[in-house]
């Protein structure tokens, strides 16, 4: 199983020598599973996203796989639906979930654009 890690900036390795290194992981390996890394660049920004509850909320997510519904996600953490529905609302908005029309999943992808809360 892979891990989920959070970077506040920059990881100081370019894009390309990681994406060489994972390739060629996963050419030797076939089951290869590469980490995924989630990198926030404003440390302002980082805090205000990735409260203790909405890393608890992501990485439950990650290790899942995804979630069928924002019900179901604040059933499975014991959490308030509100509370789960405005933090996956915040994470969709910083582009650190997608939604699909069956489920919830986190996306490895740097967040674009300001803090939406």
């Amino acid at each position: 199983m892979s891990n989920l890690y959070f970077h506040l900036g920059g990881t100081g390795i370019p894009d390309a020598v990681m994406l060489d290194y994972t390739t060629e992981q996963a050419e030797r390996d076939p089951e290869f599973q590469a980490d995924t890394h989630i990198t926030i660049r404003d440390v302002d920004m980082f805090f205000r996203i990735l409260t203790p509850a909405r890393v608890k909320l992501l990485r439950h997510i990650y290790q899942k796989g995804s979630v069928a519904s924002v019900r179901a996600l604040a059933d499975e953490l014991g959490r308030s639906y509100a509370n789960v529905h405005d933090d996956v609302t915040l994470l969709l908005e910083n582009h650190l979930l997608e939604r699909d029309k069956t489920s919830l999943a986190v996306v490895a992808m740097e967040p674009t654009g300001e803090l939406a809360a």
